[in-house]
């Protein structure tokens, strides 16, 4: 933020430019299962003094924002995130936010902020970028080695597909891109009877109900689908 003269490069995994923005307080509620669940996970509890659930963005925030300093921010940076992790979109964020200054670059991949467990298992080394090209990079910005990096595509993106069943259906595949979000193609979609999701949209409106009650609401969860 204060643009040290020594900074000449940044590499940057599974992260974010602003606490409240995308860990504490998220959209201004309190991300209270991934705060308190992340604290007990390391054997710290959580502080007896309830901390709000609703907050606003106010000056201490925005200091401590990378949006505040993405107009004084030159230097290149590879931002490394993980669809399964609860930092995703800072990352595609920050590769945005900076991108003016042409030395950005951003992988997406079929991670999370640790090795996912289970029986998820997707093929096509879907795994193999999560390390990035972090020598090839360091190479060519702190030691002058003219690797071509920045002759590739700014942007290698997973498209993720079935990954219980060998990876045997559509996606499971590395992309690339020049910018983000990529290419495509806008598609509508409508809400169906008995709570089906189609491109046909239905000859009459429908109605449904739920039963919301706000002294009693349900905790953000930090899973991201």
């Amino acid at each position: 933020m204060s643009r040290p003269p020594h900074l000449t490069c940044a590499y940057v995994t599974v992260s974010h430019g602003s606490s409240y923005r995308y860990a504490n307080y998220s959209g201004g509620v309190f991300f209270q299962a991934m705060v308190e669940g992340w604290m007990k996970g390391r054997g710290v509890e959580p502080s007896p003094d309830p901390r709000p659930l609703m907050s606003r963005y106010g000056e201490p925030e925005r200091k401590l924002d990378i949006r505040t300093y993405a107009d004084q921010i030159e230097i290149p940076m590879y931002n490394v995130g993980g669809w399964f992790d609860i930092f995703s979109q800072g990352n595609i964020d920050a590769f945005t936010l900076l991108k003016h200054n042409g030395k950005q670059k951003l992988v997406m991949g079929p991670f999370g902020h640790g090795q996912l467990g289970g029986d998820l298992r997707f093929p096509d080394r879907g795994e193999d970028r999560r390390a990035g090209d972090q020598a090839r990079f360091f190479d060519y910005w702190l030691k002058g080695v003219d690797d071509e990096i920045l002759q590739e595509p700014a942007v290698h993106y997973y498209v993720m597909g079935d990954g219980m069943n060998g990876g045997r259906g559509p996606g499971n595949e590395w992309r690339t891109a020049e910018s983000w979000p990529p290419p495509s193609k806008p598609t509508r979609y409508y809400l169906q009877p008995k709570g089906g999701l189609g491109t046909a949209k239905p000859d009459e409106a429908g109605t449904d109900a739920y039963v919301y009650d706000p002294n009693d609401p349900s905790r953000p969860s930090a899973a991201r689908t």
